[in-house]
C-alpha cells in the first residue's frame, strides 16, 4: 500500500482554507454526499459524513499509538461521543473533513479546521491520518505534550496566506 505523503495532505488542505473560507463567506449551500471538498494527488478531502461513524472510525480515537500525539486520546471514545458530527455538520466556526484514498474512497483520517475566528482572521488545524498503513511523519515539536505521566512529541503545520493559491472551482467526477 502506497504510504499517503503529508505534503499531499498539506497541499490539499491549502486548497480547502481558501475554498471553505470563500464558501462561509459566501453561504454556499452543503455539499451534496460523495462530492470531493479538494483533490490531491493520492487522497481528496471530502465532507464527513455519518456513514463514516464506523467501529473501525472509533478505533482510531481509542488507539493510543494513533493519538499520542492529541488531546483526544486521553480517555475512550464510545459511539455516542461521536455525536459532535451533528454539532460539526452544521458550525460556522469548525469543519472536519475526511482524507480518503484516491484509488479506493475509503477515509484514512480526517481533517479539523476550528475553531475559526473570522474577526480575527485564525484557526486550528488539526490532521488524523488513522490508517496506520498510510502514515508519513513530518513537522514535530519535540516533547510539547504532557500526557500519560510523560512528555510527547506534537505535530503541527501552518500555512500563511501568502503560501499557497486559491483553489479552482471544480466539481469530481
Amino acid at each position: 500500500m502506497k504510504k499517503t505523503d503529508v505534503n499531499d495532505v498539506i497541499a490539499v488542505v491549502e486548497k480547502v482554507i481558501a475554498s471553505y473560507s470563500h464558501r462561509m463567506l459566501h453561504e454556499v449551500e452543503a455539499l451534496p454526499s460523495k462530492t470531493a471538498f479538494v483533490d490531491g494527488s493520492i487522497v481528496y478531502l471530502r465532507p464527513l459524513e455519518r456513514s463514516d461513524l464506523t467501529e473501525r472510525y472509533l478505533g482510531w480515537f481509542n488507539d493510543p499509538e494513533v493519538t499520542r500525539y492529541m488531546e483526544i486520546g486521553t480517555f475512550s471514545s464510545t459511539m455516542e461521543d461521536l455525536e459532535y458530527y451533528q454539532d460539526v455538520s452544521s458550525s460556522r466556526v469548525q469543519v472536519i473533513l475526511a482524507v480518503c484514498e484516491e484509488k479506493n474512497d475509503q477515509p484514512v483520517g480526517n481533517t479539523k479546521l476550528g475553531p475559526i475566528h473570522w474577526v480575527h482572521r485564525k484557526a486550528t488545524f488539526g490532521i488524523l491520518i488513522g490508517d496506520k498503513a498510510s502514515w508519513g511523519v513530518e513537522g514535530r515539536l519535540r516533547q510539547d505534550l504532557f500526557q500519560g505521566g510523560e512528555y510527547k512529541d506534537r505535530l503541527w503545520m501552518g500555512i500563511l496566506r501568502s503560501e499557497f493559491q486559491p483553489a479552482k472551482s471544480g466539481s469530481r467526477k
